[in-house]
C-alpha cells in the first residue's frame, strides 16, 4: 500500500492510499470510510479486495485521519457543510482515481462515506459500474423529539457563532473508548486493532462531532432525500444493513432500496454498525457478498 498526500484546490491536504493486487488488476474500487475512520482501519478489507484482483484507492476525509483537521482542537469532528466532503470526493476521483484507473470503477462506501457517495452518484453517476453501501448513513437513528432538539440547537449554534462546540455532554478524552457497550462492533480483536492504530499514531484519533457537523449532517440528509427523488443513479447497488445498528436508521435503507431502480438489500440480523469490522461469522459473509457483487458488475461485458 502506497501512502501520499493531495492538496485540494482550497488548500486542504488529504492523505490517500493505493493498494495494488499481486497480479494485474481486473477493476478498480474506490473505498470510502465513515466518520472518525482512517486508512489503516481498512487494511484487512483492502488486502481481501486486492487478493480478489481489485486495485483499491482510498483516502482520509478532511477533518479526520491524517488529513488536515479544521479546528484548533484536532479531536473535534467538524466540517462547515457536506459540500466540503463532496468537493473532496470529486477531486479524488478526478485527480487520483481516473488517471490510474484499471478496468471498470466501483464504489465500496461505509456509513458517512455511503451518504456522501450516494449524493455524488445522484449528481454524477457516469463512469461507475456498481456501488456497495455498508450500513450507509442515509439517516440517523434518533427519536423525533431528540432530532427536533438537535436541529434547533444547531440553528442556534450557527446563529451565535459557536458551531464548532462539541455536541453537549460529549467530549473526547484520549483512551476512554472501551469495548464493553460500544455501538460499533462485537468483535473484540478488530476493535483492539483499531485502538492499536491510534496508540501507535495518536494523530489518528477523532473525538465526538461538533454541533455544526451534526447540523450539516441533517441538512445533507434532507438534500439526499431530494436528490434521490430527482436523479437516482441507474447502476447496480447493493445495500448491506446491520440488524442491530443503533447509529443509522435501517428504515432509510429499505426506502432507498425500493426507490432506486437497480438495488438490492441484504440484512445481517446480529450485526452492529461496522459490518466490515465485525466478528468473522458476520464479516466473512459480508465480504463474500461484497466481492461477489463487485466482481459480477466489473467483469467483462
Amino acid at each position: 500500500m502506497k501512502l501520499a498526500y493531495l492538496t485540494c484546490r482550497d488548500g486542504v491536504v488529504l492523505r490517500h492510499a493505493v493498494a495494488e493486487p499481486a497480479k494485474p488488476a481486473t477493476a478498480t474500487v474506490l473505498l470510502l470510510h465513515g466518520r472518525g475512520e482512517f486508512i489503516e482501519k481498512y487494511g484487512e478489507v483492502m488486502d481481501r479486495l486486492t487478493a480478489a484482483g481489485f486495485r483499491v484507492v482510498t483516502f482520509d476525509w478532511r477533518g479526520q485521519g491524517l488529513s488536515d483537521r479544521l479546528t484548533g482542537d484536532r479531536h473535534k469532528g467538524h466540517v462547515d457543510g457536506y459540500q466540503d466532503y463532496l468537493g473532496d470526493l470529486e477531486e479524488v476521483i478526478e485527480r487520483l482515481v481516473r488517471p490510474g484507473q484499471v478496468g471498470r470503477l466501483a464504489l465500496l462506501a461505509h456509513s458517512m462515506g455511503g451518504h456522501i457517495a450516494l449524493r455524488h452518484l445522484c449528481r454524477r453517476p457516469a463512469g461507475f459500474a456498481a456501488a456497495v453501501f455498508s450500513a450507509p448513513m442515509w439517516d440517523l437513528r434518533m427519536s423525533p423529539s431528540l432530532r427536533l432538539l438537535a436541529r434547533g440547537g444547531g440553528r442556534l449554534a450557527r446563529l451565535f457563532g459557536i458551531e464548532q462546540a462539541y455536541v453537549p455532554r460529549n467530549r473526547y478524552y484520549y483512551g476512554d473508548d472501551r469495548f464493553e457497550g460500544n455501538l460499533r462492533t462485537s468483535d473484540r480483536v478488530r476493535f483492539a486493532r483499531f485502538q492499536g492504530h491510534i496508540d501507535a499514531e495518536p494523530g489518528l484519533a477523532l473525538g465526538n462531532p461538533t454541533v455544526g457537523w451534526l447540523d450539516a449532517t441533517f441538512d445533507s440528509i434532507d438534500a439526499l432525500r431530494r436528490e434521490v427523488c430527482l436523479g437516482p443513479p441507474g447502476m447496480p447497488i447493493l445495500t448491506l444493513s446491520a440488524g442491530a445498528d443503533r447509529i443509522v436508521d435501517n428504515a432509510a435503507h429499505e426506502a432507498y432500496a425500493a426507490a432506486l431502480p437497480d438495488a438490492e438489500q441484504a440484512v445481517f440480523p446480529d450485526a452492529l454498525h461496522e459490518l466490515l469490522q465485525e466478528r468473522d461469522d458476520i464479516f466473512e459473509p459480508v465480504l463474500a457478498r461484497t466481492i461477489a457483487f463487485l466482481s459480477r458488475h466489473t467483469g467483462p461485458t
